[in-house]
């Protein structure tokens, strides 16, 4: 296995005209260049991927919204950290997909979600390459650490200067998990439809 992958950098114009939905009905037209069963099975996941991306992309502007009103209203606090909550199992939800349609095995027992995570930032050799980059495993591992945090206290106890942070850095977050995952979506599809094992 090999850890990470090329980090890619992007400028603002591509990220402003950055559509997720649009690119992942894009590569369900290139399912017809693979063969049958292959073509079923990656159908499925991507239609999957799609529906998490639905999801997840609502419960960030959600957060967002509501972060907006906890700002005068601290009522709202615990609405926002539920929306945090809900965008890290959307994008887990779309991990265990992979893992499950993809690499053959997802971690089990202790602390699985953070070897899930793990996971899909490495390079499978002749099953696919890395998922996340470096940089967009360590700061959804700042969401995943809120996951358990979360699960744990009450909703009066929590820290709303570490919502404030998470808050912040959606966007980042937000974009680097969709371009990363397009990213690999390509890649394997064009392994696919090549014919040869993905490096």
């Amino acid at each position: 296995m090999t850890m990470g992958k090329t980090v890619r950098e992007y400028s603002s114009e591509e990220l402003r005209r950055y559509n997720p939905r649009k690119n992942l009905e894009k590569y369900q037209k290139d399912l017809r260049v693979i063969k049958r069963g292959d073509r079923v099975v990656i159908e499925d996941l991507i239609q999957r991927i799609q529906e998490e991306m639905d999801q997840i992309q609502r419960a960030k502007r959600l957060a967002e919204k509501r972060w907006k009103k906890a700002l005068t209203d601290s009522d709202y606090l615990g609405s926002v950290a539920l929306d945090l909550l809900n965008f890290y199992q959307g994008i887990e939800r779309t991990f265990e997909v992979i893992a499950k349609g993809i690499d053959g095995k997802i971690p089990k027992n202790g602390e699985w979600h953070r070897k899930l995570l793990d996971q899909m930032a490495y390079e499978i050799k002749t099953i696919r390459p890395a998922i996340l980059s470096a940089e967009t495993k360590t700061i959804l591992d700042e969401y995943r650490k809120f996951r358990h945090l979360i699960r744990t206290i009450y909703s009066f106890q929590l820290n709303a200067e570490k919502i404030k942070g998470l808050v912040v850095k959606l966007p980042k977050a937000w974009k680097g998990f969709q371009l990363d995952l397009t990213d690999f979506i390509n890649q394997f599809l064009k392994s696919h439809s090549a014919g040869n094992p993905p490096h």
